[in-house]
């Protein structure tokens, strides 16, 4: 439901290409469109690293831990809360 509503809030009708930020692999990139509400108490966490619809993150690593790139930042974050962050592929380098 949530994916629903951050598509309809950016004025989408069908669904793009989108999935959660820990099913895809090294080397990929994303543009994140929403987050899980379930996530709201590490909302402004996740903010202070740039980690906010409409950033483009690049995946550094998947194991042990997810390591991403957002702008000029790297960030690690657990698997959980790489779950929750909902993405649209770039086709072009996934």
């Amino acid at each position: 439901l949530w994916v629903r509503l951050a598509c309809q809030q950016r004025g989408e009708l069908a669904l793009p290409a989108v999935v959660c930020l820990a099913a895809l692999s090294p080397g990929s990139k994303a543009r994140i469109i929403g987050l899980d509400p379930a996530i709201d108490t590490y909302f402004s966490k996740l903010a202070v690293f740039g980690i906010l619809p409409g950033a483009i993150v690049s995946i550094v690593q998947t194991m042990p831990v997810m390591v991403i790139t957002i702008e000029h930042t790297r960030v690690a974050i657990d698997k959980k809360l790489a779950k929750a962050v909902l993405v649209e592929i770039d086709k072009e380098n996934h």
